[in-house]
C-alpha cells in the first residue's frame, strides 16, 4: 500500500510550530547563559582580589600598585608583569591565569602582561585589554555616609593620576565584605552611555555590575542602590557626571543618595 507523504501546508505547519518554540525559548536560554556568565565572571573577579590579597601581604602599604605607565589607574600588570629576563623590574606572580582577567560577556583579549596595562574600551574590544575596573584610590578628606573620612593623600610620587587621591591598605579599609576593590569596567565611550553605572553597552548590559570585595568574595549589584551601597561603603567616588549629559542627579535621587558639604550621606 503507497504511504501518503506529507503536503506542503502540513510541512509549513510543522515548520511554523518549531520556528515558536524556538522564538519562546530564546529568551529563556540568554537568560541562562548571561546568568552563567555573570557566575564566571564573579569567579574572575574572587581570583584577582586573592591575587591583590597575596601583593598586599609583601607590599604592607596597598591592597596593590598601579604600574606608572600605559595603563595607569586600571593596570594590572604587576599582578602577572613579564619575566625578569624582559623587566628587570619585575616582580612575583600573583595571578597565574591571564583568562581570570577577560569577562565571559565580552570579546576582550588578553594574551600577554602588556594587556593587562588597561582595560578595554567596551565589551567589543578585542584590541588586546583586560574587562575590569580598579576602585583602589579615595579622595582625601571625603566623607561617606557610614561616617568614614578618607585619610590625607599617601605615596604621592605614584598616586594616580597626580598624587592627589589615597590609596586603599588593608590598614585604611573598613568593613571588607562592603569595601570594593574591583568591578566590570565602564568607561563611558559612548554617546549616550553613563560612566561608572550600568548601561546597555556595559559587560552585563543595564541590569548592574559584578563587584569583588577586599574580603575575597565578589557579588552582582543591580543598577539601583545595591551598586550605590558598593561605591558609598568602597569610599570610591562613582563619578556618574560626565559631557555632554548629566547622568548623576537622577541616578543618585533613585539611589537616596546626596553630596554633603564634605561628601556624601543617605537620604
Amino acid at each position: 500500500m503507497r504511504r501518503r507523504a506529507f503536503t506542503l501546508v502540513e510541512l509549513l505547519v510543522v515548520i511554523g510550530i518549531i520556528a515558536l518554540l524556538i522564538a519562546m525559548l530564546l529568551p529563556t536560554l540568554r537568560k541562562v547563559k548571561e546568568q552563567a556568565n555573570r557566575t564566571k565572571c564573579m569567579s574572575n573577579e574572587r581570583q584577582i582580589v586573592l591575587a591583590m590579597l597575596m601583593y598586599s601581604n609583601d607590599d604592607k602599604k596597598h591592597w596593590f600598585l598601579f604600574t606608572p605607565d600605559v595603563g595607569g589607574n586600571d593596570s594590572m600588570y604587576r599582578l602577572h608583569p613579564w619575566p625578569g629576563n624582559i623587566d628587570p623590574y619585575a616582580g612575583p606572580i600573583y595571578l597565574r591565569d591571564f583568562k581570570a582577567t577577560i569577562c565571559p560577556s565580552t570579546s576582550n583579549r588578553v594574551e600577554n602582561p602588556d594587556h593587562l596595562r588597561d582595560n578595554a574600551r567596551d565589551p567589543s574590544d578585542g584590541s588586546g585589554r583586560h574587562s575590569y575596573e580598579m576602585r583602589l584610590f579615595m579622595t582625601p578628606g571625603t566623607t561617606y555616609p557610614d561616617g568614614y573620612v578618607v585619610p590625607k593623600a599617601n605615596d604621592q610620587a605614584t598616586s594616580p593620576p597626580d598624587g592627589q587621591y589615597c590609596w586603599k591598605s588593608p590598614q585604611n579599609c573598613r568593613n571588607s565584605t562592603q569595601n570594593m576593590l574591583i568591578s566590570d569596567a565602564d568607561d563611558r565611550w559612548f554617546g549616550n552611555d553613563c560612566n561608572n553605572w550600568p548601561d546597555a553597552v556595559n559587560n552585563h548590559g543595564a541590569a548592574g555590575m559584578c563587584v569583588g570585595f577586599s574580603d575575597g568574595h565578589a557579588e552582582f549589584r543591580s543598577a539601583d542602590r545595591n551598586l550605590m551601597e558598593a561605591y558609598m561603603y568602597g569610599h570610591y567616588h562613582p563619578s556618574l557626571t560626565t559631557t555632554p549629559t548629566n547622568f548623576e542627579t537622577p541616578i543618585f535621587a533613585k539611589c537616596h543618595v546626596r553630596r554633603n558639604a564634605t561628601g556624601y550621606e543617605w537620604y
